[in-house]
């Protein structure tokens, strides 16, 4: 960040000289020819020449004697001390060298020797030459409904032209992660019944700065085991004898034995559950891999969910959506008892584009300190 005074002018009032300025400033408060000349030292004739131009102008009229402003004379006399007062007010703005924006936000602000020494600072993103311009990014719209502008019409606005003069001194803001950033090729298919959380991704532009994000996910264990049922135990029996080399089933038999496979295989079977502890999302598809090994420039994200919010809800609504696959097309429910079992907690870290989760304007404290 680099501060910034603000500066006004437009090209109308360059046009204007300042003894004009002066005359216009002079009648508003009721004096004439002889106060500016006594203040100015110009000669009387000279005055009164430049008195002459502007009543040719429409600036001013004459009647018994004493000068006025026209209407005309007015809204310039207006014009001219909007300008003066917003540049006696000598405004602050802060270039972010990060977004390229400016801004009147001075809140978290800090020198580098305040900054925490696991703070990440954002690369520079600005080309600090485009800021000599007149109404650099979005300066003109930052500015324009200052209160000393909110006499003057619309057209008049139009003109203005603000310039920076810029402190060289380095600055950082501190910024928060705003938008829950998705898991890279996570597809979600159960989302916590509790989370509130809205998860979305912004269109990043073309050449955006990329930040490497460490996030938390809770693998857990899904699993059936066969219920104590007679019929079910019979099954099983028939299955062991047939598995020994010394068996032979007849038909009858090798129909029931049939009749158990699906739960044979079923009971081999576990799933393995990934609970996004950010989102409260759970998919299956197995993305995560472990990465402990330190790696420095990265972000790590606070958890707002973790194994236990899992809700007994949430468990069945999770089974409902297993018992519409094909491994359960020959299984009587009845039979089978789901087992949820916690594993592990593993970390991962992906690289997102920064303008999909930065947000300058609204802060939600979700992890590391930011800095841009």
């Amino acid at each position: 960040m680099h501060k910034a005074t603000v500066k006004v002018d437009s090209q109308n009032i360059k046009e204007m000289d300042s003894l004009t300025k002066f005359i216009l400033y002079a009648v508003n408060q009721g004096e004439g020819i002889e106060t500016v000349a006594k203040i100015t030292k110009f000669d009387k004739d000279i005055i009164r020449e430049d008195f002459e131009y502007l009543l040719d102008r429409k600036l001013l009229s004459l009647s018994k004697s004493k000068y006025k402003l026209t209407e005309t004379g007015k809204k310039t006399y207006q014009y001219i001390k909007s300008v003066e007062d917003f540049n006696d007010n000598k405004k602050e703005v802060l270039i972010n060298k990060f977004s390229r924006e400016i801004t009147k936000d001075f809140s978290d602000l800090y020198n580098k020797s305040e900054i925490k020494e696991n703070g990440f600072k954002l690369k520079e993103n600005i080309v600090t030459e485009l800021y000599f311009n007149i109404n650099p990014e979005n300066l003109y719209n930052l500015m324009i409904n200052s209160k000393q502008f909110s006499q003057l019409k619309e057209s008049e606005k139009e003109n203005l032209e603000f310039s920076l003069y810029i402190n060289w001194d380095l600055y950082y803001k501190k910024m928060n992660i705003t938008n829950i950033p998705k898991s890279s090729n996570f597809t979600p298919f159960h989302k916590l019944e509790k989370s509130n959380q809205e998860v979305k991704d912004k269109e990043s532009s073309k050449g955006t700065p990329m930040i490497s994000i460490k996030r938390y996910f809770s693998i857990f264990e899904l699993y059936f085991k066969l219920e104590n049922n007679n019929k079910l135990n019979n099954l099983k029996s028939l299955h062991e004898k047939h598995q020994k080399d010394d068996y032979s089933a007849d038909k009858e038999e090798l129909k029931l034995i049939k009749e158990y496979l699906p739960y044979y295989n079923l009971s081999k079977k576990s799933f393995n559950l990934f609970l996004d502890e950010l989102t409260g999302e759970i998919g299956i598809k197995k993305i995560i891999i472990e990465d402990d090994s330190p790696q420095k420039g990265y972000i790590e994200l606070e958890s707002e969910y973790s194994a236990e919010d899992i809700s007994l809800e949430d468990k069945k609504m999770i089974i409902e959506k297993f018992y519409n696959q094909k491994d359960f097309n020959n299984i009587n429910l009845n039979y089978i008892k789901p087992v949820f079992k916690m594993k592990k907690r593993v970390s991962k870290i992906f690289d997102y584009p920064v303008d999909n989760l930065i947000d300058l304007y609204i802060t939600r404290k979700v992890g590391e300190d930011l800095y841009g």
